[in-house]
């Protein structure tokens, strides 16, 4: 399994933006990472999904990865698992 998560300096600019907008931060990260975050990181991973010269369906080219929000964060699973 990969994880990624922000690290401390990163964390802490989010942070210090999130304090300029107080209220309304922590909904507009929430719906960004729904409308265009998750979509993007799925992408993303899905370009580093193998293919093989075997005749059958890759999980590369079956939209094999799902999202599921959390909040400020998505979880991101193959729809099997």
């Amino acid at each position: 399994m990969v994880k990624y998560s922000l690290d401390d300096q990163q964390s802490q600019q989010l942070a210090n933006a999130m304090k300029e907008i107080p209220g309304k931060a922590e909904r507009l990260v929430n719906e960004t990472l729904k409308a265009k975050g998750m979509k993007l990181m799925i992408q993303e991973i899905i370009r580093f999904i193998p293919t093989s010269n075997a005749n059958k369906r890759h999980a590369k080219n079956s939209n094999s990865l799902k999202g599921t929000m959390g909040n400020l964060g998505i979880v991101i699973t193959t729809k099997g698992g």
